[in-house]
């Protein structure tokens, strides 16, 4: 047995004599934990599940898992939301819809008998792209090749059996099922898929695609890609007041006209909701087309850190790729700028060819960084708590709990030296009471402000009084 014991059990300690080790893990360095820059969209894809949360962190991830081998990907509205922009972490919801069908066909031995079918993993109209060529290569074998696009999978020596066909094979494309083990092997046969449909999904398959993103990791910004209603701004102020850390943006209104977005801004109030107010133009597949500014909004969000706001002068560089207001309108008069910030609603204004988003307001008129910074800090502040919940109130603990929650909001002071690292401009963490049960810590965080107006008072003249060496 030995005279030394490892144990953290202080019972263990003192229920018989000898030397008691009880090895504890050094605090974790402070890091500061945020999912700022993550994006959800919810939108109409070609390819992939409905009714999951998808990720697609990276090209490859967003091709594979939404748009597959489509022959005009820029079709649908998902994709070209996506399109021309920058992006961190991306999560994706597809819509769903009634009419929605997967592609599929039916191979009939010469009876003719349903021998087995092959069905395009998803339901949506590219599947009837899916181009198949069986061929039968006699003694009850045969083999079956699935081409998409520029990718091609040949699958040999195989039967009409459950083995060979429904676990034998594993496509990115289709599903294969044996219908009939009776059956024939079919003749020779090429085609393609047939029967596919995205349907035509309105507001509640909006809505129910939203519910899915309940599922997804809180933080960042949600929002429809192109697409907007009275309807789905109601679903998603619902959404992001459901969680903590997660922001919307939407089109104020369907409508193209400055005046019209203002109007439905002004019945809006939400927190976390962000509001734009027009569209522009952008390059789609060659075609300069009119799209939403939300999702351009979305894309400044997740690239400039959550202290900088929204209308930051820098936030130009997400937004070079816009060629235009959308819709035909011309360029809001002040007027129209006064009378959006005064409804929540974000514009653009473009200065020697630089797109800068007017206002970084929410539809509340609270500005979008501070919104964005309470979330993060009481985030941050939840997590450097978490290990003492329930354990005993010694004055140790209750001041481990109160350097841990001062050690997060270090970490989010940064340093003078590098000003991009200085998250909060300062902070004070003290408890106020204690009971039997609980501890109260206050937490005051101050953030920087925003230069919004700058003003200089110019004199010029020769009766200036100036100090000249």
């Amino acid at each position: 047995m030995g005279l030394v014991y490892f144990s953290k059990n202080p019972v263990d300690w003192y229920a018989l004599e000898g030397v008691y080790i009880a090895l504890t893990q050094p605090p974790a360095p402070a890091s500061i934990s945020a999912n700022a820059g993550m994006t959800k969209i919810v939108g109409e894809f070609p390819w992939g599940p409905v009714g999951e949360v998808i990720e697609a962190d990276t090209g490859q991830k967003f091709n594979d898992n939404l748009v597959g081998q489509a022959a005009s990907p820029e079709d649908y509205k998902g994709v070209i939301s996506v399109k021309n922009k920058q992006w961190g972490e991306l999560v994706v919801s597809r819509v769903g819809a009634s009419g929605q069908a997967k592609s599929t066909v039916t191979m009939q031995d010469s009876v003719p008998a349903d021998a087995y079918k092959i069905e395009a993993k998803y339901v949506g109209a590219v599947g009837d792209e899916i181009a198949y060529d069986h061929v039968d290569t006699g003694s009850g074998t045969f083999e079956l090749t699935i081409t998409w696009g520029d990718k091609s999978t040949k699958y040999t020596d195989l039967t009409l059996s459950t083995a060979d066909l429904d676990d034998g094979i594993d496509d990115d494309f289709v599903n294969v099922t044996l219908l009939d083990v009776s059956a024939g092997v079919p003749a020779d046969e090429t085609g393609n898929l047939a029967g596919g449909s995205d349907g035509t999904p309105g507001d509640s398959d909006y809505s129910d695609a939203l519910d899915v993103l309940t599922n997804a990791d809180d933080g960042g910004t949600v929002f429809a890609a192109e697409y907007t209603s009275a309807a789905w701004i109601s679903a998603l102020e619902n959404h992001i007041n459901a969680l903590n850390r997660t922001y919307g943006i939407a089109q104020a209104d369907a409508a193209d006209d400055v005046a019209t977005n203002i109007t439905s801004a002004e019945s809006l109030s939400t927190k976390k909701l962000i509001l734009a107010g027009h569209r522009v133009s952008q390059f789609v597949d060659s075609t300069l087309t009119k799209v939403d500014l939300a999702p351009w909004l979305a894309s400044v969000l997740a690239n400039i850190a959550p202290n900088k706001s929204l209308a930051a002068y820098s936030a130009s560089e997400w937004l070079t790729p816009i060629r235009g207001f959308g819709g035909g309108i011309t360029a809001p008069s002040r007027a129209d700028y006064i009378n959006a910030r005064e409804a929540g609603l974000v514009l653009l204004e473009q200065d020697e060819g630089d797109w800068i988003p007017k206002s970084g307001l929410t539809s509340d008129g609270d500005k979008v960084n501070r919104i964005r910074m309470e979330g993060i800090v009481g985030f941050n502040i939840g997590e450097a708590l978490k290990p003492f919940k329930s354990e005993p109130s010694y004055p140790s603990n209750k001041t481990a709990a109160r350097v841990a929650m001062e050690r997060k909001m270090d970490v989010l002071a940064g340093t003078e030296d590098v000003p991009e690292s200085q998250l909060i401009r300062g902070h004070n963490i003290f408890e106020i009471d204690a009971t039997a049960t609980s501890v109260l810590y206050k937490v005051d965080v101050k953030t920087f402000g925003d230069m919004d107006s700058i003003i200089a008072n110019v004199t010029v003249g020769p009766t200036v009084d100036i100090e000249i060496e």
